[in-house]
């Protein structure tokens, strides 16, 4: 029970490091945390305007070159997971 929330607080870290990031794009986020085989997935989705999509990607820079983490920056792509 501890490990899980160990897990949940530096996946929680993580999200709000990038949350701060790009706190001055406006965007939406939406996401799911899973188990994987050796470990867990973060995936996180983000609307952003056409127009801010450079300062977004080159915000998130950072995570890309951070040891501790594997980070895979796709899109753009259509808001298919902010469609209800």
């Amino acid at each position: 029970e501890q490990l899980r929330a160990d897990v949940q607080a530096v996946e929680q870290e993580v999200l709000d490091r990038m949350s701060r990031s790009i706190a001055h794009i406006d965007n939406l986020q939406s996401g799911e945390c899973s188990s994987v085989p050796g470990g867990r997935l973060l995936s996180r989705y983000f609307l952003v305007s056409k127009t801010a999509v450079e300062d977004f990607r080159r915000c998130l820079l950072q995570f890309q070159t951070d040891p501790l983490l594997k980070i895979l920056l796709t899109g753009p792509w259509p808001p298919y997971n902010f469609v209800a």
